[in-house]
C-alpha cells in the first residue's frame, strides 16, 4: 500500500466518525442496567481489515477503527469494570507492515492504559481474514446471550460473501458495520463481464462470484439493483435488517460505497442507525424544506418484514387481464416483482 493511501479523506472522516457514534451506542445500550439482568458478561468485537491503526491528517494522527474501539471502552471503563464485563476484540490484518506497526501501537496503548487490561483481551490476527474464520469462530462462545459488534472495512471487495455467512450463523445478536464498496464492485464487475464473453480473466470473475455469491446475477444488474439483491441474499436471508448510508465522492455526484448496518433487532437499525445516517446526509447535503424526515425517507432501508412474502400461496383469484387465476410477488421478493402489486394487498 502507497504510503499516501493513509492520508485520511473527508469520506474516511465521516466514516470514522459514523462508526464511533455507532459504537458509542452499542456500547451503552449493552452496558445498560435492562441488558445487564440477563446478558453474560463476556462480549465481542472484531475488525476484520484493521489496518494500522491510524490515519494522517496534515501530520494529525486520527484513529482507525481499532483505537475508535479501544478509545470508547476505554471511556465507559469504569461501569464495564462495575459490570465485570470482559470484551475480546480479534483484529485481523494481513498485510506485514501495516500488521507490525498496529502491534506496536497496540502495546503502546496498553501501557499507557494500564487499567484496562482487566477489560479487554485483544487478539492479534495477521492473515487473510477469510482464512482465519473458523478459528476465531472457535473462541467465542456461540450463545443469545454473548453480544457481537463485527466490522468489515476491506479494501476493495476482499470479503468472502461465505466469510459473513459464517459469522451470522451464530446465535449471538450480531451488529454488523460493512462498508459496501461500491467502486471496488463495479470496477471488478466490469473485468468479469468482459471475461465472461472472451472466456478470459476467470480469476477475476471466481473473485467476484466470491464477494456476490453466485445466486447474485451481476451480467445485468445496476449498482443498486446489485446491492439490493445481494443484501437480500445475505442479510435478508439471515433474518437481519439492514440501513445504508450512501457515501459519496467529494467531488462528483456518484456513489464510492455504502455503509451497511445489519442486526436482527429492528429497533436498533431503524430507530437508531437511521437517525444517525439521516443526521449525517443533512450535515452534508445541508437542511431541506422538508426537515430531517426526507433524509429519514432517504436512507436505504430493507427488513424481513419489508420484503417477505406474508402469505405461503400468493394464488389468488382475479377478473383483471390475466385470466382466472394468476402468481404475483410483492416488492423485494427474488423474482425482481415490482412495487405495487396485488400480492401485497393479498398478503396483508
Amino acid at each position: 500500500m502507497a504510503k499516501n493511501d493513509w492520508n485520511i479523506k473527508q469520506n474516511t472522516q465521516t466514516k470514522l466518525q459514523m462508526l464511533q457514534d455507532i459504537f458509542d451506542i452499542w456500547l451503552t445500550i449493552w452496558n445498560g442496567s435492562k441488558q445487564q439482568k440477563w446478558i453474560a458478561k463476556e462480549w465481542y468485537i472484531l475488525d476484520l481489515f484493521a489496518g494500522r491503526g491510524w490515519y494522517n491528517d496534515n501530520g494529525k494522527e486520527i484513529n482507525g477503527a481499532p483505537f475508535v474501539f479501544l478509545e470508547k471502552i476505554l471511556s465507559q471503563e469504569n461501569k464495564l469494570r462495575k459490570n465485570n464485563i470482559k470484551i475480546k476484540l480479534f483484529f485481523v490484518e494481513e498485510n506485514k507492515k501495516n500488521f507490525n506497526e498496529l502491534e506496536k501501537r497496540i502495546s503502546k496503548f496498553k501501557e499507557s492504559y494500564p487499567q484496562i487490561k482487566n477489560i479487554v483481551e485483544i487478539n492479534l490476527h495477521r492473515e487473510d481474514c477469510n482464512k482465519k474464520t473458523e478459528e476465531i469462530i472457535k473462541q467465542i462462545v456461540n450463545n443469545p446471550q454473548n453480544p457481537l459488534f463485527l466490522c468489515i472495512d476491506p479494501w476493495g471487495i476482499n470479503i468472502k460473501k461465505e466469510t459473513i455467512k459464517s459469522y451470522l450463523s451464530l446465535f449471538n445478536p450480531i451488529d454488523i458495520f460493512f462498508n459496501y464498496s461500491t467502486e471496488g464492485e463495479r470496477r471488478t464487475r466490469g473485468v468479469a463481464i468482459k471475461a465472461l464473453k472472451n472466456q478470459k480473466e476467470i480469476k477475476t470473475t471466481n473473485f467476484l462470484e466470491e464477494f456476490l455469491g453466485k445466486e447474485v446475477d451481476y451480467k445485468t444488474k445496476k449498482d443498486l439493483d446489485l446491492l439490493q439483491e445481494y443484501i437480500k441474499t445475505l442479510f435478508i436471508a439471515n433474518m437481519c435488517n439492514v440501513v445504508g448510508f450512501n457515501m459519496e465522492y467529494p467531488d462528483r455526484r456518484d456513489i464510492i460505497y455504502y455503509l451497511l448496518f445489519a442486526s436482527k433487532n429492528k429497533t436498533i437499525t431503524d430507530e437508531i442507525v437511521k437517525k444517525i445516517y439521516a443526521e449525517y446526509q443533512e450535515e452534508i447535503s445541508g437542511p431541506t424544506l422538508f426537515g430531517k424526515e426526507f433524509y429519514l425517507n432517504s436512507i436505504l432501508s430493507l427488513s424481513p418484514q419489508s420484503i417477505g412474502i406474508r402469505r405461503k400461496s400468493l394464488l389468488y383469484k382475479t377478473k383483471v387481464e390475466y385470466g382466472d387465476w394468476t402468481i404475483n410477488h410483492i416488492v423485494g421478493c427474488m423474482h425482481g416483482c415490482n412495487f405495487p402489486c396485488y400480492a401485497m394487498m393479498m398478503a396483508k
